[in-house]
């Protein structure tokens, strides 16, 4: 085969780290492709030139949409652990790439982890405290396409708190498919917009010395962290994003 994963013992290299991040990408994009159109031919050669150098290896064979996609299905999934594994033991380097834009972004998508109780620590843990209530909404909500009770279960505690026009409210139209997915999208919005608030400034700007605050804590804590939580995969997946030139 002429795909190679990226080697986890060899120093940081940024180049090969970019280009096992455009194959992977590449191969998750044709996938997507492949699974709404099972022969479409660009999909294939695409995965044929990223894994065997060569746009025609499976349009040249029949069956070519299935064994392309069952290859890269599995070369996908080692490629992607490998990957994480290397930006894990290359934290600081990968790390060194983000600019501030994009720092906002891996707070904003990154697990994190929560800090020690301490004073100094307040400030941090209260922003992973609405990262994680944006987590275990973005989960409700997944999970509620193919079982409609963990939304139910979601907002059943979430009206604990609520006043009580809100739980009546709730009595009355919780029947409501809609109405659900509407209370639902309200909170992420909500949610969103709290977090905004401690990341952007009122002209929409990033906050410079927050956001540094808050992900270099996050880096820290990961990669003191016993285990991966998916930090690592969310900081490979950021950190080749082209940075946006700036205008005049």
């Amino acid at each position: 085969m002429a795909y190679t994963p990226i080697k986890i013992d060899e120093e940081f290299n940024k180049k090969a780290f970019l280009d096992e991040s455009k194959n992977i990408q590449g191969i998750r994009n044709s996938l997507e492709t492949l699974l709404q159109d099972p022969t479409n031919p660009s999909a294939i050669g695409n995965l044929g030139g990223i894994m065997h150098n060569s746009p025609q290896f499976y349009l040249n064979q029949d069956n070519s949409g299935i064994m392309a996609r069952a290859e890269a299905e599995f070369t996908y999934k080692g490629a992607q652990s490998n990957l994480e594994k290397y930006v894990k033991k290359n934290a600081d380097s990968v790390y060194s790439m983000l600019n501030i834009e994009k720092k906002a972004i891996l707070l904003q998508n990154a697990k994190l982890q929560k800090a020690e109780d301490k004073e100094e620590n307040k400030a941090y843990n209260e922003f992973v405290k609405l990262k994680g209530e944006a987590d275990r909404l973005e989960e409700a909500m997944r999970e509620a396409k193919t079982d409609p009770r963990k939304k139910i279960a979601y907002l059943a505690e979430k009206m604990k708190t609520e006043p009580q026009w809100a739980q009546e409210m709730m009595n009355l139209f919780g029947g409501n498919n809609k109405y659900l997915d509407a209370i639902l999208m309200e909170y992420a919005q909500i949610n969103n917009q709290e977090m905004s608030k401690i990341l952007y400034n009122k002209d929409g700007k990033p906050n410079s010395k927050v956001i540094n605050y808050l992900a270099d804590k996050s880096l820290a804590l990961a990669k003191g962290a016993k285990e991966d939580n998916g930090y690592f995969s969310a900081l490979a997946e950021i950190a080749p994003i082209e940075n946006k030139k700036k205008t005049e």
